[in-house]
């Protein structure tokens, strides 16, 4: 899978947990290209007056997901009583999630909701216009 040989590939969320603690872990260093991209990413939309809104939340699911050290060293604010209430209804979501998948039909009403979500996002942040995200397969020349 992408090249990584089997052995690599852990089996478990514990195993990898442990992978990451001994492997990735000491070698994550912030850089000033890491903290200027994360600065850009948590501006999506930032050409819609909504930004007061969305950068704080993204802010603070980026904090919840990468973890506090991470995210500190990115130099990503905290946002006291969202980023508590974020951290104790995600997981709520995602059980309630899982769980609604024993129904018969809940796969395809979640495909259903998600891509509503999907295109929803991308209707925002492309300002109601048609919006094309493509993965570029070379470093940008103008970055500065």
């Amino acid at each position: 899978m992408l090249g990584v040989r089997d052995e690599y590939i852990p089996s478990s969320w514990e195993n990898a947990e442990e992978q990451a603690r001994l492997l990735l872990d000491p070698v994550l260093e912030p850089t000033p290209e890491g903290r200027k991209l994360a600065d850009i990413l948590l501006d999506l939309g930032a050409d819609i007056d909504r930004t007061v809104i969305t950068r704080p939340i993204l802010e603070s699911l980026t904090r919840y997901f990468l973890g506090d050290e991470i995210a500190g060293r990115l130099e990503i604010p905290r946002h006291p009583g969202q980023d508590e209430m974020l951290a104790l209804m995600w997981p709520q979501f995602v059980r309630a999630k899982e769980a609604g998948l024993l129904v018969p039909g809940a796969p395809e009403i979640y495909w259903v909701f998600d891509e509503i979500l999907r295109r929803g996002a991308l209707w925002y942040l492309g300002e109601g216009e048609q919006l094309s995200i493509e993965i570029p397969d070379t470093n940008n020349p103008d970055y500065p």
